[in-house]
């Protein structure tokens, strides 16, 4: 009796032997583990905080700020953005240079500024702080189309003459007159005059006019970093 109940073990204790271990029971070396190499799919946190203050000191070093706001005329949709340097001679005068883009039905405009502005000393201490300024752009307008106004009247209008056959076989020639330049595009450069108020908290209202070339009126509120 002893002897088949000796085999019967051994031919147990083989089949565990030869049988795989379960999956929970494999463990990895601890360099396969992310979090025991102190780092994970999204990257360095280090890395990453490093960026984000970088970032950080840039845009308020330059005082980097953002617009919206309405074009009067023509009327359109404005955004934008710009630096602020400064400020220069007792705390007064800055220097802005920035872009703003203004898209409309029928115009679309692209312009960069250069502007100069002056914030009145005696109301630093005031809630808001008016500035007044002025400066130049270089403005690309994009119209649809143009009017016969808008052509002059020694620009000689677009013909076209289009010949049919008649059944008969007759010619006939048929003239038109098209007063509409399609895809007009001009570089302009004009004139800047700025009126505004500033917060202590960065928050903005200005009115901008560019006179002596590419005329809008414009009225934006933005914030100053």
């Amino acid at each position: 009796m002893k002897k088949p109940m000796v085999s019967s073990a051994l031919v147990l204790f083989a089949a565990l032997a030869l049988c795989p271990r379960p999956a929970w029971a494999q463990d990895g070396t601890p360099d396969d583990d992310p979090q025991a190499t102190g780092t994970s799919g999204t990257g360095d946190p280090q890395v990453v905080r490093k960026a984000t203050s970088a970032t950080q000191q840039f845009v308020r070093k330059f005082h980097i700020g953002g617009f919206v706001g309405t074009g009067l005329d023509p009327e359109l949709i404005e955004f934008g953005g710009h630096a602020l340097w400064g400020p220069y001679f007792k705390n007064s005068l800055y220097f802005r240079p920035g872009v703003d883009v203004g898209i409309g039905e029928l115009t679309t405009l692209f312009a960069g500024n250069f502007d100069l502005l002056y914030r009145f000393p005696e109301a630093a201490q005031t809630r808001w702080t008016p500035y007044v300024g002025g400066g130049f752009n270089y403005t690309m307008t994009h119209k649809s189309f143009a009017t016969e106004e808008e052509l002059g009247n020694d620009v000689n209008p677009t013909t076209r003459t289009t010949t049919v056959t008649s059944s008969t076989g007759t010619m006939i020639q048929t003239t038109t007159t098209e007063n509409f330049d399609f895809n007009k595009t001009k570089w302009e450069a004009a004139a800047n005059a700025i009126v505004g108020a500033r917060s202590r908290h960065g928050v903005f209202v200005e009115m901008r006019a560019s006179v002596f070339g590419a005329s809008v009126v414009k009225v934006l509120a933005g914030f100053d970093f």
